[in-house]
């Protein structure tokens, strides 16, 4: 599974949504509907998933999926 599969399902899971509706644009708050502790529980889920640790003023500036894969792949591939 991909990190944007992973990411697609954690939000999809989170939200109630179905996976087919989540793209990388798809915006968490406008379409997913979630706030800001839902985005924080998602965020700290994916750092579980991924065994790594998402710095908080990049996590504060997230609007996107696709913003979130970014940062996920970014900080997976530092190591």
């Amino acid at each position: 599974m991909t990190i944007f599969e992973k990411v697609a399902k954690a939000a999809a899971d989170r939200t109630g949504r179905d996976i087919s509706e989540i793209t990388a644009e798809t915006d968490v708050r406008d379409d997913l509907g979630m706030d800001s502790l839902d985005a924080v529980e998602l965020l700290m889920e994916l750092e579980e998933e991924f065994g790594i640790s998402l710095p908080s003023e990049k996590t504060a500036e997230i609007k996107t999926v696709g913003e979130i894969v970014a940062l996920v792949d970014a900080i997976a591939a530092a190591g």
